[in-house]
């Protein structure tokens, strides 16, 4: 086995055992939503991910009630850690790979609607948004040399990034790239699939929202401004009749809309109705012989 093919499967070793972690050791962790309630979640001691949903104070189970003064805060620091170890470990990887292959990884440049995409997810993304009825414009701006795939316009600006992953916990390593950009509204980071299949039923995550809110650090009560990451989920919007997502943690307000009525306004809408749109934005940018 030459020296290449060993420091491949070393690394691949290394990234499984962060990508694929069963989860065997956890702890309660807590941090301060926006409105300053305090909510729970369990937090992995391995890859430090969050598991499961924040909870608020009075759902939390018996045994942990008195313990409420000494549940330490969510580690985000160290969960971002881990997610650019793992983006470094796949990079490394991928670096292997075309250096045995002579290949370098690329998108394929897409045609839709008059603007060539520079990826056919892009454009795909871009048939999907029209399918959907959202306005949205491609790579609008300049964000001191960060520029957005996609920015939706409406009642509240929204940036998307777009990004060659079927798998969400793959997404969250790119966040620091859109808080590091100076952008203060919210943004989207979205995969090759619409629907990611990761929480139970009838939750459907589209990909991680971050909304650009006030929130605590936990420790000192100081507030401060900045994006909120957590799953962005589908639903059909009872204000604007639109299908459209909210963030799993903070505001459930509509993105399109600005409808609040705490969750009243969230209508389910069946997967199959999104997967559908989703077909006939691939139909719109499959490649076609010239």
């Amino acid at each position: 086995m030459d020296v290449r093919v060993s420091r491949l499967e070393a690394l691949r070793t290394q990234y499984n055992r962060l990508a694929d972690c069963q989860h065997a050791k956890t702890r309660l962790t807590a941090t301060t939503a926006s409105d300053g309630s305090r909510m729970y979640a369990m937090q992995c001691e391995t890859c430090w991910a969050k598991i499961g949903n924040w909870i608020p104070h009075a759902e939390v189970r018996t045994r942990h009630v008195g313990l409420m003064g000494t549940i330490p805060e969510f580690d985000r620091e160290r969960a971002d850690e881990i997610w650019r170890e793992r983006s470094r470990l796949r990079d490394e990887m991928t670096d292997l790979q075309n250096e045995g292959s002579g290949d370098k990884p690329s998108g394929i440049p897409t045609i839709y609607k008059g603007y060539q995409f520079r990826s056919r997810v892009e454009a795909t993304w871009a048939a999907f948004m029209d399918q959907l009825g959202w306005k949205r414009e491609y790579e609008p701006f300049d964000l001191g040399g960060y520029i957005p795939d996609f920015v939706i316009t409406g009642k509240r600006e929204i940036i998307v990034e777009v990004k060659h992953s079927t798998l969400i916990n793959d997404l969250a390593e790119h966040e620091a790239k859109i808080e590091d950009s100076g952008w203060k509204k919210d943004a989207i980071i979205v995969g090759a699939t619409p629907i990611f299949d990761c929480q139970g039923p009838g939750w459907m995550p589209l990909g991680e929202y971050g909304q650009y809110c006030q929130f605590g650090d936990g420790i000192t009560g100081e507030m401060n401004y900045g994006l909120w990451w957590a799953y962005g989920l589908w639903f059909r919007c009872a204000g604007c009749h639109m299908i459209s997502f909210f963030h799993e943690e903070a505001s459930y307000a509509c993105p399109l809309c600005l409808k609040h009525d705490g969750d009243g306004h969230i209508d389910s809408v069946e997967p199959a109705e999104i997967k559908s749109l989703w077909a006939k934005a691939r139909n719109a940018t499959q490649w076609r012989p010239r």
